[in-house]
């Protein structure tokens, strides 16, 4: 569970389970991170967001010296994005193109 972060007029700010999550699987070092940014919010008020606290984390985030994982594209997008075999297209394809020439589907030329 990640400490609330501060707006500039003091009301406080969690993520939400599904933003922690991403954040978490995104950059390695996260909680020293979060604590510094907490930190500067609690020392710096006239400085805080005063909305869009998602914008103001992910600046930060990616400001010099965070460590990102290999990839800042969430494990489930991921998933939906594999590469498709294309060899099975292919052979579809053959098969049309066999049968509007006049042939049965696999029937040799």
């Amino acid at each position: 569970m990640l400490d609330p972060l501060l707006f500039k007029d003091g009301t406080e700010w969690k993520p939400d389970w599904r933003y922690e999550q991403y954040l978490k699987e995104t950059y390695t070092n996260l909680g020293p991170e979060w604590q510094k940014m907490r930190t500067w919010m609690i020392s710096n008020p006239a400085k805080c967001p005063a909305k869009s606290m998602k914008r103001f984390v992910g600046n930060w985030m990616n400001k010099g010296g965070v460590v990102r994982t290999k990839t800042a594209i969430p494990a489930d997008i991921l998933e939906r994005n594999k590469p498709v075999d294309k060899s099975a297209g292919r052979k579809w394809i053959a098969q049309i193109k066999q049968v509007l020439r006049g042939r049965q589907p696999g029937e040799d030329l």
